[in-house]
């Protein structure tokens, strides 16, 4: 989409005969002219002409063949899909990897020391404010603060691309879970290098996955991408459920039959 007028953290953008009203925080500052790739009503990445002319044109011929043009369901897309790309050509494709900082006191380096990609979707969570990095170590101390919390296990971006889709999506959702159920949600990514041991501990064992944590306690876990719909409809419910066990400890308890006072904390690390 082309914006056509920015009014702080939010542009006003036409393309694919429609306007609409972008969020931009996590692309950074905007000017009138430049072409954004949208994704659920957030600028996920900044184009230059010629980039946003092959993402339009190729948009254009998926819809020629939905519709039932049989030329267009044999013609090749304007861009070599992601499907066909190497490990390199993918990991430019999705803005590069960089070395992150170390952070909030937390080392996200790998154990012989050099400093862990983290794609750059990702890093931005951290550099907006939208989320903080968590590790097996330092989970604990974070969901000291009561409340609402999500923990981000995105896993490796070039073997699980739709990471990158769920992390644009997280600051939707504690928008969503703000703005529409009155319940502030914190969110926290967790380092490439703590966050095998964070799934262990859960039970988590696909990835992407958010967990849903609440006092301390798990609550359950979206995993994969969903649509819009499904994920508002999970939100709404991971609001209502009380805590449980964890699905790698004993039998989780079902949600209608537990009573609200009783509190599951995550079971001790190892």
């Amino acid at each position: 989409m082309r914006v056509i007028e920015v009014q702080g953290l939010q542009a006003s953008c036409d393309g694919r005969c429609e306007r609409r009203r972008i969020d931009t925080s996590l692309v950074g500052p905007c000017s009138a002219g430049e072409w954004l790739l949208v994704f659920l009503d957030a600028a996920r990445e900044k184009l230059d002409a010629t980039r946003a002319a092959e993402i339009d044109a190729t948009l254009s011929l998926v819809e020629r063949a939905l519709a039932g043009d049989a030329a267009m369901a044999r013609a090749s897309a304007h861009f070599e899909l992601p499907s066909a790309l190497g490990v390199d050509d993918l990991i430019r494709l999705t803005g590069g990897a960089r070395h992150s900082p170390v952070h909030q006191g937390i080392d996200v380096t790998n154990t012989g020391g050099a400093a862990h990609e983290v794609a750059p979707v990702v890093q931005r969570l951290i550099d907006d404010g939208h989320a903080e990095f968590v590790d097996e170590r330092t989970l604990d101390d974070w969901l000291a603060d009561s409340g609402e919390c999500v923990v981000l296990l995105a896993g490796d971006p070039v073997r699980f691309p739709e990471s990158l889709d769920v992390a644009v999506v997280v600051p939707e959702l504690a928008r969503l879970a703000e703005g529409r159920f009155g319940r502030p949600l914190r969110v926290a990514v967790a380092t490439r290098e703590g966050e095998d041991a964070i799934a262990r501990r859960v039970g988590s064992q696909r990835w992407p996955a958010l967990l849903w944590l609440r006092d301390g306690g798990y609550v359950t876990t979206l995993a994969g991408m969903m649509d819009w719909d499904d994920y508002v409809a999970n939100v709404a419910h991971a609001l209502a459920q009380p805590t449980t066990r964890v699905p790698s400890v004993g039998i989780p308890v079902n949600a209608a039959g537990a009573s609200a006072d009783c509190h599951y904390p995550l079971p001790s690390v190892d």
